[in-house]
């Protein structure tokens, strides 16, 4: 084998290195500048090297990963402030939300309790209870009217009764009246029948 061609093998071994460590390279970067921070960390970790418990890192991947890993800081306590704040602002709306339940829960409490009233010469009632004293004061009515119903049959039918006895009593005692005028006529006329016979007996 030539000198050329040994000069040509070593010409592509360096090409096939510095392609190689170019390629790396451009992984390297590529990762930095847009993976994420997990595979920015795989990445270094295994394109580096470590030499007595140091690992050796170039400049500016240093430098890139550290800008990223800030940025990445920044960012999520950015974010973290967001929800902090969007933390707060739903907390006042809860709060607020709360004192609209409440005032909506006061406001139904008194509409049903004045749906459940009824105000008496002035006085508020519980309509259950005013109910209760309506329905007692007609079923007391109905009770003394149906009382008074039947005391005035019994009444009617007490007069009627008296009336007829009344009626008999008297057609009995004109009878009566009528036999002792026939009987007391009957009576004079025998009498006088006798005093005749008497002063026919003197003569």
């Amino acid at each position: 084998m030539g000198r050329s061609a040994i000069k040509c093998m070593l010409i592509m071994i360096a090409l096939l290195c510095f392609s190689h460590e170019a390629s790396s390279q451009a992984t390297v970067l590529d990762t930095l500048n847009n993976g994420t921070l997990v595979s920015q960390i795989k990445t270094l970790t295994y394109r580096t090297r470590t030499y007595d418990n140091y690992r050796a890192i170039r400049e500016d991947y240093y430098q890139l990963f550290t800008k990223n890993s800030l940025d990445s800081l920044n960012l999520e306590k950015n974010k973290n402030n967001t929800l902090r704040l969007t933390v707060a602002e739903l907390n006042k709306s809860i709060d607020s939300l709360k004192s609209v339940v409440n005032s909506t829960n006061s406001q139904l409490l008194e509409a049903t309790n004045m749906r459940d009233s009824i105000k008496f010469f002035g006085i508020p009632i519980n309509k259950n209870l005013y109910n209760t004293i309506l329905w007692t004061i007609i079923i007391a009515l109905l009770v003394a009217l149906i009382s008074g119903f039947i005391a005035y049959k019994r009444s009617l039918s007490i007069t009627k009764e008296t009336k007829k006895k009344h009626s008999d009593l008297s057609e009995e005692f004109d009878a009566y009246k009528q036999k002792v005028r026939i009987e007391r006529e009957k009576t004079n006329v025998e009498h006088f029948r006798e005093i005749q016979k008497l002063k026919g007996l003197n003569k």
